[in-house]
Parts: C-alpha cells; sequence; structure tokens
C-alpha cells in the first residue's frame, strides 16, 4: 500500500488526473458497460419484439378494416336500386338495345364503386339472358359454374366469402358476394378481386427489416399474399399452416433458422395473417445498439482524457515556469515572474505567491547588506578606538623618555613611525587593504615597539604576487600585537621573534605570523577564538569575524602550535577581488 501511495505521490499532475480518473470513472464505467451488455441484448430482443408486435397489429387491424370495406360495399353494391333495377328486367320485353345501354349503365356503376375501393376489378356473374362482352364486367354464369371456389361457395349458407389462387383468377385474394335475383330464384354473383401489389403493400408495412416475413395463408396452406415475394421461397408452407395461433411472438425452428413467429385468424375468412422476423435480425440490431453505445462511451472517454491533458497543461505552464524560477532562486538568482503569469486561480495565486517571496528576499538581502556595511563600518571603528589609547599613551610616554635621556634621533623616529602608523589606522573611507600595505603598517608598529622593549625581531618574508591581495584595514596588526603582549614579553628571558609569511596556496594567499614566545596549550588554542567572542574582545574576535563577513565562513584564523615553542596563526585570503 505505501508502496502504490509513494508511486502516486510522484508522478506528475497529469498523471496523477489520468490516474483518478481511470479508478473512479473509466474502470466502473466499462464494468457498468459489460454488464449492461448482457443484459441489454435481452431488453434490445424484448424491445424490438414489442416494436415487431406492434408493427404486426397495426398490420392485422388494417388489413382487417380493409376486408370489411370489401364487404361493405359488395353489401352496398347489392342494395343499390339502379343495379337491382337493371339486373330485376325481363329480357323478353325489352330491346337489344335497351340492354345494350343497360349493360353500359351497369358497368359504369361497377367501376365506381372499384375506384372507390381501390380494388382491381369488380364483375358480376349473371345467367337471365343479358348480352355479354369481355371488355364489360358482367359476365355468363357459365364461366364459373365448374370452378372450385364456387363449388365451395354454392355449399356455404353465407352471402359472403374471401378466397383465392383460384383458376378464374390470378393468385391474389378475392370476395365472392351472393345477390339474390329479385324476380326469379335465378343467383347473382358479385367477385371483387384486391390488387396483389397493394395487398403486398398492406403486409409490408409489419417488417421491421427487410428479412422479416408477412404473408397471408389459406386453410391449404397456400399463400394469398405476401410482403417479400424473394424470401417466401424460402418458407416452407406445409409448417406455416400448422403454426399455432398466438397473440405474441413465439420462438420456432424453421428449417434450421431460429425465427420469432406470430400467427393470428382474420375473421370472416379462412386465413392466417403470419409475422417471421429471423433472430439475426434482433441480434444484428441488438449489437447495432451496443456498438453504439460503446462508441459514445469511447468518445466521452476520449473527450474526458483530452480535456484533462488541456486542463493540467495549462495549469503545469504556470506551475512548471514558477518551478523552473525557483530552480534558479537556488542559484542565488532571484528573479520574479511576468504579471501576466498571475491570475484568480491557484496557479496564478502560486505565482502571485512567489513574486512576493522573490520580493520579500530582495528586500531582505538588501537591509542585510546594508546592515553588513554599517557593522563592518562600526567594527572597524571600535577597533580602532580600541587601539588608540593604549598604544598612544604608551609610546608618548617612551617619546617623552627618549627626550630626558638626550636619544634625539631616536625621537625623530619615533614621532615619525607614530605618525605613519596613526595616518594609516585613521584613514576615512577605505576598509580594505593590500597585503603590502598592512605589512608595511605592522612594521611601522614594530617599529615604534622596538624603543619600548628590547631585542623584538620583526622577519618578513612575501612570495611575488602576494602583495596584491585585498583584506579589511587593520588586520595583522591585532595578531602582531596579541604574539607580542601574550608570547614574547610573557617569556623569562628578553627578547623575541616575529616571523609573518605569505605564500600562494592554489586561488588564495596564505599568511602565517608565528612567534617564539611562551606559546598555548592545544585546548587553549582550540578555544582562543570562542573565549575572545565571549570576551568580547575587539582584537582577535573582530580579526577573525571581519574576514569572514568579507571572504566567507572558509576564510578567518586558525592557531596551532609552532615546533619550538610559540603559536603560529595562519590567515587566508582570496588571491584576488572577492565582493
Amino acid at each position: 500500500m505505501k508502496k502504490a501511495l509513494r508511486f502516486y505521490q510522484d508522478r506528475k499532475i497529469t498523471t496523477k488526473l489520468l490516474m483518478i480518473f481511470c479508478m473512479f470513472l473509466l474502470v466502473p464505467s466499462i464494468c457498468i458497460f459489460l454488464w449492461a451488455y448482457e443484459n441489454s441484448i435481452h431488453d434490445i430482443e424484448r424491445f424490438i419484439s414489442g416494436s415487431a408486435l406492434q408493427h404486426y397489429n397495426q398490420t392485422y387491424d388494417f388489413l382487417l378494416n380493409k376486408l370489411d370495406s370489401v364487404k361493405e360495399e359488395a353489401d352496398t353494391l347489392a342494395g343499390n336500386p339502379e343495379f337491382r333495377r337493371i339486373v330485376s328486367r325481363d329480357r323478353e320485353e325489352y330491346s337489344d338495345y335497351q340492354q345494350v345501354d343497360d349493360m353500359y349503365s351497369l358497368d359504369d356503376i361497377l367501376n365506381s364503386y372499384q375506384n372507390r375501393l381501390n380494388v382491381e376489378e369488380t364483375i358480376i356473374y349473371i345467367s337471365d339472358g343479358l348480352i355479354y362482352s369481355d371488355r364489360m364486367r358482367v359476365r355468363p354464369f357459365e364461366s364459373v359454374e365448374n370452378m372450385d371456389w364456387y363449388r365451395d361457395f354454392s355449399a356455404r349458407r353465407s352471402f359472403t366469402a374471401f378466397y383465392a389462387s383460384g383458376n378464374l383468377l390470378e393468385k391474389g385474394a378475392f370476395l365472392v358476394r351472393k345477390i339474390s335475383h329479385p324476380m326469379h330464384y335465378d343467383q347473382i354473383v358479385c367477385v371483387i378481386r384486391m390488387e396483389i401489389s397493394d395487398m403486398a403493400e398492406i403486409l409490408s408495412n409489419a417488417d421491421i427489416s427487410e428479412e422479416c416475413i408477412t404473408c397471408i395463408v389459406d386453410e391449404e396452406g397456400g399463400l394469398v399474399g405476401v410482403s417479400n415475394p424473394e424470401a417466401a421461397r424460402l418458407l416452407d408452407l406445409n409448417m406455416l399452416n400448422e403454426l399455432p395461433l398466438t397473440e405474441e411472438f413465439t420462438e420456432i425452428d424453421m428449417g434450421g433458422r431460429r425465427m420469432f413467429c406470430i400467427a393470428r385468424a382474420l375473421p370472416g375468412t379462412d386465413w392466417t395473417m403470419v409475422s417471421l422476423l429471423p433472430y439475426q435480425v434482433l441480434d444484428r440490431i441488438s449489437r447495432s445498439q451496443v456498438t453504439t453505445s460503446f462508441v459514445v462511451l469511447l468518445a466521452m472517454v476520449l473527450f474526458i482524457m483530452l480535456a484533462i491533458i488541456l486542463i493540467s497543461h495549462t495549469l503545469l505552464r504556470k506551475i512548471e515556469a514558477v518551478m523552473n524560477r525557483m530552480k534558479s532562486v537556488e542559484n542565488g538568482e532571484f528573479s520574479p515572474m511576468p504579471d501576466y503569469m498571475e491570475g484568480d486561480d491557484e496557479a496564478g495565486e502560486l505565482t502571485r505567491t512567489y513574486n512576493e517571496m522573490v520580493y520579500t528576499i530582495q528586500r531582505l538581502m538588501t537591509q542585510q547588506r546594508q546592515t553588513y556595511q554599517q557593522l563592518r563600518a562600526a567594527e572597524g571603528q571600535i577597533l580602532q578606538a580600541q587601539i588608540k589609547p593604549h598604544f598612544l599613551y604608551n609610546t608618548l610616554e617612551m617619546i617623552g623618555w627618549l627626550n630626558r635621556v638626550g636619544r634625539d634621533e631616536d625621537v625623530q623616529f619615533a614621532i615619525e613611525s607614530l605618525a605613519r602608523f596613526y595616518k594609516e589606522t585613521l584613514k576615512s573611507g577605505k576598509e580594505m587593504s593590500t597585503l603590502a600595505e598592512e605589512v608595511a603598517h605592522v612594521k611601522t608598529y614594530m617599529d615604534i615597539q622596538a624603543f619600548r622593549f628590547e631585542n623584538i625581531r620583526l622577519h618578513l618574508s612575501m612570495e611575488e604576487g602576494c602583495g596584491a591581495a585585498s583584506m579589511p584595514k587593520t588586520t595583522l596588526q591585532p595578531i602582531v600585537e596579541n604574539a607580542l603582549y601574550h608570547g614574547i614579553l610573557e617569556k623569562d628571558e628578553d627578547g623575541g621573534n616575529i616571523w609573518i609569511v605569505g605564500r600562494m596556496c592554489g586561488p588564495d594567499v596564505l599568511i602565517t605570523i608565528e612567534d617564539d614566545g611562551v606559546g598555548m596549550q592545544e585546548q587553549q588554542m582550540r578555544d582562543i577564538l570562542i573565549r575572545a567572542q565571549q570576551k568580547k574582545g575587539y582584537g582577535i574576535w573582530n580579526v577573525h569575524q571581519r574576514l569572514q563577513l568579507f571572504f566567507g565562513e572558509e576564510y578567518g584564523l586558525k592557531y596551532t602550535a609552532r615546533p619550538g615553542g610559540g603559536v603560529c596563526v595562519q590567515l587566508l585570503i582570496p588571491a584576488g577581488d572577492k565582493p
């Protein structure tokens, strides 16, 4: 768990956002999709079956209305006064001309009914001596007496019946209507034949795809009408005639093909309306719906991922810019971000906070530099104030003594040396000196001290190039003074030596100040700078601190024991100028 959490914490913001998206949105969405995929197939099948059932019911109702309208028009024709007037005439009592006129009148009546019903043909079969013609819709009774449908119809007690596929007509459906002769017992038969194309169009409304088949089957297994003649060739007509009547689609196996089927009888006929829905249609539509859902899900995922990348890029652009500037801060470069990078969002707030931090650091650095400068100036003044009193008093006393004993030349030399010493010490507006100037300052100091203390010797040795190195003013003199008073003058015997050696040490100059005085214990040398600080001493501690303030903590004083007795002080300064 800790490794996973650590792995997450180490990722970039864009990767984190994508990981969160995948964890809390993408993975659950895929799981839900897979679960829904298995369940949606059955749901879609039920939906499509319901849709097919709806189409079937609408077509079934429309077909019934169509058959009822044909039957009603046949009844209306049978009760038409003009029709009954013409067919009730006594053929022997009126002329041929009148018969022909009646034939045309009767043809007009039938034509009117035919157009109103939108049927293919309306025919009257009669046997009472009317004049017949092939183009007319009145035909002799003898032409249908031997037809199977007529023999069946004659045996019926009903006035109407629907038939199909007789010898009289091509394949299709037609209505037969008995019309009683008003004067005789002879029967008049009206036949209304519906158009095959019209029947196919009606049945095609029940199909939800091209592979579906809707047909009308008579009691003998013959096709009365079919929505898809090409597909109907593959049907087992005998099996269709044996299908059970149902109110909903049921699954059957027709010649190895899995199908959904529904069959209902058409009232007033011997026909059955059958609709067949191949399973592969449902399966294809179901998978199409699932595929569409998957494409939508995939598009949504890609859109969200793209949005995350764009948002993170916009956000990270500012954050990365701030990070780069922070890396520059580590290298000592304090530069603020441009103002246009600021804003009201979190990234803009981060930029604004960074700029405020930079401005604060710059202000503090300026204040620190000013403080250091003031500190260095004050410390130099304190040092000078510390040096002047006791040294001046002692020197003046020494000059007075030389004057009393009549050493006029020494008096003059001592006065000139004292003047040079204080001229260098009190020089204003100059914080730095060269090593050569510091050495000359120390030599002047030792020349003055030589009048007070006998056998004090100063030894100088400088490598070429060392004299130009810069250092804080009045650095060497306090060290030499400390070696004189706390080293050489503490010895039992009089006199001693002080050595000042300068040599190049890479980019720095190493200055060594040694004396042959009483020396110090090792622990004393380790603690000398600490004790000097604690005692608020202005000499050695001041020199050490000023060196570090000017050049850095790697510079300053280092005390060690001198072989043969005494103390060795090492002082390291840069060979060139160092800010």
